[in-house]
């Protein structure tokens, strides 16, 4: 009795909590297909009729598609800018045996600890220095550099358990620093390169601060700071914000569901063997 006790407590809190994270979506997903009369006679209710024309006007009048195109490239390329960098950093840190790997480790981890509001104007000075403002390739360093501790965390913890026989091996086939871990540890660690890449789209493309911070020009913006320009003064555009939010949330679910299987394996294998 206490089991089914127990079980049921277990699943009335996921039911809960499924709720409390799914019901947000539902009602902003189906107030996309509403105007903004029908969202303010009935916000909770299923749409009436179904029309694209918040779809059609988000994408065209309101710039989304040009907001999209910039956050898939700033997302897309910082993501495979932390998956690089982290691995061959994690890979440095423990097959290598790199003199003071510990202390190395610790101050790239230490990047964690630092908050983004605290180095925003060093950031900015850095940048203008650069002539990097109004360019996508100022937020995409940023975001890189930001997420780049959290990747080696994650790869190094992966790395650690790998088994030294493997490297030891194919360093005696011939095989060079590189190949061992191109060809060798890299399959191996699918699960967590993926983890990491989904994780870092994500925040990269939900991110609001850089973009908004670096692009200010309308055709940089990206789809988080875009949404924030639906809304006025006095009023604010409901059904076209619902629509804009409805098409952001579609890559990040993609790329979820397109890596599912490998994200919860990266990220139950890399908590095992750490």
């Amino acid at each position: 009795m206490s089991r089914i006790i127990n079980r049921g407590l277990v699943y009335s809190f996921l039911l809960f909590w499924l709720a409390v994270t799914v019901v947000p979506l539902l009602i902003i997903w189906s107030s996309a297909f509403k105007s903004n009369e029908e969202i303010a006679a009935s916000p909770f209710t299923p749409p009436s009729s179904i029309t694209m024309e918040n779809f059609e006007d988000a994408w065209t009048v309101g710039n989304f598609g040009i907001y999209a195109r910039n956050s898939l490239i700033i997302a897309t390329t910082t993501a495979v800018l932390v998956v690089f960098s982290s691995s061959l950093a994690a890979y440095s840190l423990t097959t290598l045996k790199v003199p003071g790997s510990p202390k190395i480790t610790l101050f790239f981890l230490l990047g964690m600890a630092i908050p983004l509001h605290g180095i925003i104007i060093p950031q900015f000075v850095l940048m203008q220095g650069l002539g990097l403002i109004n360019n996508l390739l100022a937020v995409i360093i940023l975001l890189a550099a930001l997420n780049i501790p959290f990747g080696i965390y994650l790869m190094r913890t992966y790395f650690i358990g790998m088994p030294q026989d493997l490297v030891d091996s194919a360093m005696i086939d011939g095989c060079n620093e590189f190949q061992v871990l191109w060809y060798i540890l890299l399959p191996l660690a699918r699960p967590a390169l993926s983890s990491l890449a989904v994780f870092v789209f994500m925040w990269s493309w939900n991110d609001l601060i850089l973009p908004l911070i670096y692009l200010t020009e309308n055709d940089l913006r990206t789809v988080s700071v875009g949404l924030t320009f639906y809304q006025g003064q006095f009023t604010i555009d409901y059904a076209m914000t619902a629509a804009g939010t409805t098409i952001a949330t579609i890559p990040v679910i993609i790329v979820y569901f397109l890596f599912q299987r490998q994200f919860v394996e990266g990220l139950t294998a890399g908590s095992i063997k750490g």
